[in-house]
């Protein structure tokens, strides 16, 4: 095993030396392999104790310590495909020296293939662009905890400690499946614990009483529009969504195809639903009743959406607005 300079005669006879030292060693195979380092003299030859230590850990078939594969996850690209190749880094480290927006990407796919909706991806991965950003992290081996958890503390104290213990939800689920996948031996935001949110002040949801539906109702029936609907739409909307459960995501999704008004029926396709399965549920008579004077009212096509609600979750400020 060797660190040398490469020479290369060129056509007029003189000789150049590369600016790089090549380290040559002999694989666990026993072939011989000479590999580019670096042009700092030192740090090639700390890199080179570091190849010698993986090929030997192969040879015998041990796993790398902790840290040779913290080393692997900081060396060039190059040098790390070049280890794979070999068979001297298993395929899975490879990509821990990914661009993390190519991680994100994969774990973006993992999060589709095992059903999660489309707003949970979505929003999951946008937070985990917000921090990566935020922090300048571009590979895995960037992350670091102390910084991440100043982070989200000013995030807690800007926003919420609850949006803050969010974006720490999101971030280590990618981590932790980095580790499932053998990318990374260990997630390195395990020991950021979540934000305690005692003392702090929370929102109390419940159900509207009988007496405030009713008059949530009266007032849509006979009030002005509002955000792009009719009083009237919105009374019909909110008893569609007391009779069915149906979500504010769920309601906008549907389209006049969408309701069987013989069979008293509206279907709910899964891509929609917070729960990913397709759903059919019945109507209560009065509001079937009610949907079917609506559209006679306002003939269009099928595919037509139901209702024209607004973009964005703004479910409590209409009901707000009506109470």
């Amino acid at each position: 095993m060797s660190l040398f300079h490469r020479r290369r005669k060129n056509a007029d006879g003189s000789t150049t030396v590369s600016r790089e030292w090549y380290f040559r060693f002999r694989g666990p195979e026993g072939i011989l392999r000479t590999v580019p380092l670096f042009t700092d003299k030192s740090i090639s030859q700390e890199s080179s104790r570091k190849i010698e230590r993986l090929v030997d850990a192969k040879r015998i078939g041990e796993s790398p310590s902790a840290e040779l594969t913290r080393w692997t996850e900081g060396c060039p690209d190059s040098l790390r495909e070049k280890l794979g190749e070999w068979g001297i880094l298993p395929a899975s480290r490879i990509s821990a020296g990914k661009h993390l927006k190519e991680l994100l990407n994969d774990y973006t796919r993992h999060l589709v293939d095992k059903g999660r909706c489309a707003r949970h991806t979505a929003q999951t991965v946008a937070m985990i662009g917000r921090i990566a950003a935020a922090l300048k992290w571009r590979h895995v081996s960037d992350v670091q905890a102390d910084a991440f958890a100043d982070w989200i503390r000013d995030v807690a104290e800007q926003t919420s400690v609850r949006t803050a213990n969010s974006y720490a939800v999101a971030v280590k689920g990618l981590l932790n499946w980095l580790v499932k996948r053998d990318v990374i031996t260990k997630n390195p935001l395990s020991a950021v614990t979540r934000i305690s949110e005692a003392g702090q002040e929370q929102v109390t949801r419940r159900a509207l009483s009988d007496e405030e539906f009713a008059h949530l109702l009266r007032a849509a029936d006979e009030g002005p529009g509002f955000r792009c609907m009719s009083g009237r739409e919105w009374g019909l909307v909110f008893r569609l969504a007391a009779t069915t459960g149906l979500r504010w995501n769920e309601l906008r999704s549907l389209r006049r195809e969408s309701f069987d008004l013989v069979q008293k029926t509206v279907f709910v396709e899964g891509k929609h639903a917070k729960n990913g399965k397709d759903a059919c549920l019945p109507l209560v008579d009065a509001v079937a009743t009610l949907i079917a004077d609506y559209f006679r009212g306002a003939p269009s096509e099928a595919q037509v959406r139901a209702f024209p609600m607004p973009i964005g979750r703004d479910g409590a400020k209409v009901i707000r607005h009506y109470l």
